[in-house]
């Protein structure tokens, strides 16, 4: 069987224009990075650009708390994973005074951690962004990542350019892994070698009479690696 060069560079050109496509759809829908198992966005203000963290698992309680002048002051308290937790008080924006039915904005170091409307429930927590009171609603905020360590859950937000959220479990490392096999299963059951050379340590072995039975286990051999490949992508979805 004739091995031509030509035809190597051919066929990896096809994988390294697939890889690339593959890596454009994923830059285009995701908008972000995936750190720490969390979701880096990228938000342009009045000075350029500013990075927040949003991450998953996350408990937080919104409590209306009554004063003496019957003025309603926001409490929130937050909690990572059961391992974090901090509380911030506000009073709406600017620190006013607020109103049942009214906006707020809560922010931490000029950052806004979320907003919602007020409704009140006595001392029970209280929803936002939902009719429904006395409930704990997992909500997605943005956190400076130096504030605590990376204890987080695995998954990672994506939005779509066209403004939907698709959440995959699992880690990317593990999706480029298999992409990477796939193209190099392909590459070797396409045009199967008839040389070996070490990258590593300085070794060349050349066949130069290869058996149709030696074609057959090394197209055999690159079936296994797609197939391993095709595993990891689909464990990198569910792990």
């Amino acid at each position: 069987m004739n091995i031509t060069k030509k035809g190597w560079q051919k066929n990896a050109a096809i994988v390294m224009v697939l890889l690339a496509l593959v890596g454009y759809f994923i830059l285009f829908f995701q908008r972000g990075t995936c750190l720490y198992g969390g979701f880096k966005r990228k938000i342009s203000n009045e000075k350029g650009f500013e990075y927040h963290y949003k991450y998953l698992g996350s408990k937080v309680d919104i409590v209306v708390d009554n004063t003496t002048n019957q003025d309603r002051e926001i409490s929130v308290k937050y909690i990572l994973d059961g391992k974090y937790e901090n509380e911030y008080k506000v009073m709406g924006d600017d620190l006013k005074k607020v109103n049942l039915g009214e906006e707020v904005k809560v922010f931490s170091n000029y950052k806004l951690l979320f907003s919602g409307v007020v409704h009140e429930y006595g001392n029970k927590p209280i929803a936002v962004n939902s009719q429904t009171g006395g409930e704990k609603l997992p909500l997605f905020y943005p956190m400076d990542m130096s504030s605590y360590g990376s204890n987080v859950d695995v998954r990672l937000v994506i939005t779509t350019a066209l403004g939907y959220d698709v959440t995959f479990r699992g880690s990317f490392i593990f999706l480029f892994i298999g992409l990477v096999l796939i193209g190099l299963g392909y590459l070797w059951y396409r045009y199967p070698s008839t040389n070996f050379r070490g990258t590593m340590i300085p070794i060349y072995v050349k066949n130069p009479e290869p058996t149709e039975a030696y074609f057959k286990a090394q197209k055999i051999s690159s079936i296994i690696v797609c197939v391993i490949g095709i595993v990891l992508m689909i464990l990198a979805l569910f792990l």
